[in-house]
């Protein structure tokens, strides 16, 4: 599996020619907007930051597009959208998706620290996570705190706009060894240890 990061919310997950998206960027959005053609595409959050759907359809690939909670399954992805707290009270989706036997878990725009036991339940094990850090969004020591109580194999920082400063709060929080990369590359059996990793993946804007 391949990771990519292509700014605010945007997760780009491939595996051969199969392609999931997290929270694409729109064209009102002050990010720029990444297009690239995906199979599948999960919005956490109705706002221009995270919804360009539009821009996931590329070549032969129109993307199947899931925009709230609930439970899925497409082409072997399996999904579940969990219902939260986004910026200002507004509904957020977090996505636990399992891809090829890999748990990855997309916060979205979480911006409320406590999570239900409930929706932590229903999250289940976590490999890869996914977590926003940045104004609206969760404080630094909030979204190390969150991320660490998982106990996920990777700890991955979205959505921090630029701001060099949350991204080194958030590091310094976490407290384990982090390396940047321009992509993550994995199999499954990468997760089968103890130890945390947090990466820190460089924005790509590549059009593909």
């Amino acid at each position: 599996m391949i990771i990519t990061y292509h700014g605010g919310g945007l997760i780009k997950a491939q595996l051969a020619d199969k392609v999931v998206a997290f929270n694409p960027i729109g064209k009102d959005a002050e990010e720029k907007p990444v297009r690239f053609g995906a199979n599948l595409v999960l919005i956490s959050l109705n706002h221009p930051l995270y919804n360009g759907v539009e821009f996931m359809a590329h070549g032969s690939k129109t993307p199947l597009v899931i925009d709230g909670p609930g439970e899925y399954e497409a082409d072997e992805v399996f999904v579940r959208g969990l219902l939260s707290t986004g910026p200002e009270g507004k509904i957020n989706t977090i996505y636990s998706v399992l891809f090829e036997d890999i748990r990855l878990v997309h916060l979205g725009a979480l911006a409320e620290p406590k999570l239900d036991d409930k929706i932590r339940e229903a999250i289940g094990v976590v490999e890869i996570l996914f977590v926003p850090v940045g104004a609206g969004r969760l404080a630094p020591a909030e979204a190390a705190k969150l991320a660490l109580s998982f106990s996920p194999k990777i700890i991955i920082p979205i959505d921090y706009s630029g701001e060099t400063k949350w991204l080194k709060d958030f590091l310094k929080e976490i407290g384990n060894n982090s390396e940047e990369l321009e992509k993550l590359t994995l199999k499954k059996k990468d997760l089968l240890t103890d130890e945390v990793k947090t990466v820190v993946l460089k924005v790509s804007w590549r059009f593909i």
